[in-house]
């Protein structure tokens, strides 16, 4: 396995956000880094990346089509994997604006394409021989995946008797079930606290968040974010 060693460059600018929390100096190996990042601790985007053209070609590296949710995190988990250094810069230089219209804001099942593309990643190890990384994704990764999906569509307005139902299939109700606030680490982002406390309270009390969500989204819409 090729060594991944992750450095502090100050001499570029890349991105900062206060709320996306900081990549370790010092990362001895890919798969630690693929892990942090689908656990949301660094909240990385391709919006804050260069990238060499050469990783992505001789990788064959390429968006699945007809994805609308999650489809960078896909992209970035292989990258990193076939990566040989990643180089971050602890500067801020652009602005993220949101769209009202964005599909991350839509109340439909296409939010589940998060959970489609944790299963891709969990079958595109396992072709590599990862089986560990894999399995680190079925177990740790996809029950915080559910808690997001369920989480946005709550927030998004998603009726509550539709809501109440969908998190009772089977499937469903087993990753919500499944403990993680273990993982939690509060000096990384805002995204990955949110995404493993969500995971916690639907765990304790599924209309206990349903309401709090609700909450939160008449929140921003009175006072902005």
């Amino acid at each position: 396995m090729a060594i991944m060693f992750l450095k502090h460059r100050r001499e570029k600018t890349i991105f900062k956000q206060s709320h996306m929390g900081k990549l370790n100096d010092g990362y001895q190996d890919r798969l630690s880094l693929i892990g942090d990042f689908l656990k949301f601790k660094p909240f990385v985007h391709l919006g804050c990346m260069l990238v060499r053209r050469g990783v992505i070609e001789s990788h064959s590296l390429r968006f699945t089509k007809g994805i609308k949710i999650a489809e960078d995190v896909e992209f970035i988990a292989k990258l990193f994997y076939h990566s040989r250094s990643v180089c971050y810069v602890d500067k801020f230089v652009y602005n993220w604006i949101r769209r009202p219209q964005s599909e991350t804001k839509a109340r439909s099942l296409v939010m589940f394409q998060h959970i489609a593309v944790m299963r891709r990643l969990v079958n595109y190890f396992k072709g590599l021989g990862e089986f560990e990384l894999a399995r680190f994704i079925e177990e740790q990764i996809l029950p915080i995946a559910f808690a997001q999906v369920v989480g946005i569509l709550a927030c998004n307005r998603l009726n509550y008797k539709n809501w109440t139902r969908m998190i009772e299939h089977p499937i469903i109700k087993s990753y919500l079930s499944k403990p993680s606030i273990k993982y939690l680490d509060l000096s990384k982002s805002h995204f990955h606290r949110q995404m493993v406390v969500a995971h916690e309270i639907i765990r304790l009390s599924p209309p206990l968040l349903y309401l709090l969500l609700r909450g939160v989204r008449k929140y921003y819409k009175i006072f902005g974010g």
